[in-house]
């Protein structure tokens, strides 16, 4: 399954990443935009994937976001193309963001003009080795007035939240389909 199917849902995809962690970590009165035009101090007009902006102690700091969603690592000129809007683009940060990963040379050129590289794709099974996978809990029901319970997400994306505002997040199960332990003899209850 692919993560998206253009370049512009790449973009958007990424847009919403960040804007979700901006949200998640308090900040407030920052908008995360996509498909900016930004004069840098050449006169020139740049156009920038994801765009936000911030004051600080009086002070404007902007970050740049370019999205490459390439089938192959990303490259040192896209690198040095982010430098070159960094110079003239003042008080900016930049962040490259890419499917596949960089060439040689990228990271470290990267490293020492403190651009950040990122990389967003779909999940793979290799990226769950060494965490836990599934949680098993197992808990004891005296009454059977608890057999519906109700999951709390805490989570801030909008978009999970209002999935399960609609749904709902409530677990049913069937209490024939129940163990219950007699004087240490387990006896299972089947359904039918």
């Amino acid at each position: 399954m692919e993560l998206c199917e253009t370049s512009k849902d790449y973009e958007l995809l990424t847009q919403k990443i960040y804007r979700a962690i901006i949200e998640s970590e308090g900040v407030e009165n920052i908008d995360v935009q996509h498909d900016v035009k930004i004069k840098g101090k050449s006169g020139v007009e740049h156009q920038i994937d994801v765009f936000w902006e911030y004051r600080y102690a009086g002070v404007s700091h902007k970050v740049l976001i370019e999205c490459k969603y390439y089938s192959k690592p990303v490259s040192l000129i896209h690198a040095r193309n982010m430098l070159g809007l960094l110079s003239d683009i003042p008080n900016s940060q930049g962040l490259i963001v890419t499917t596949q990963g960089y060439q040689s040379g990228v990271i470290d050129f990267c490293g020492h003009y403190e651009i950040n590289l990122k990389r967003i794709r779909p999940p793979q099974g290799s990226d769950w080795d060494g965490y836990i996978q599934i949680i098993t809990v197992n808990g004891e029901l005296y009454q059977n007035q608890y057999l519906d319970m109700k999951l709390a997400f805490d989570g801030y994306d909008c978009d999970t939240k209002a999935y399960f505002d609609k749904h709902g997040s409530e677990i049913s199960f069937n209490v024939y389909d129940s163990s219950i332990e007699e004087g240490g003899e387990l006896v299972l209850l089947e359904n039918g």
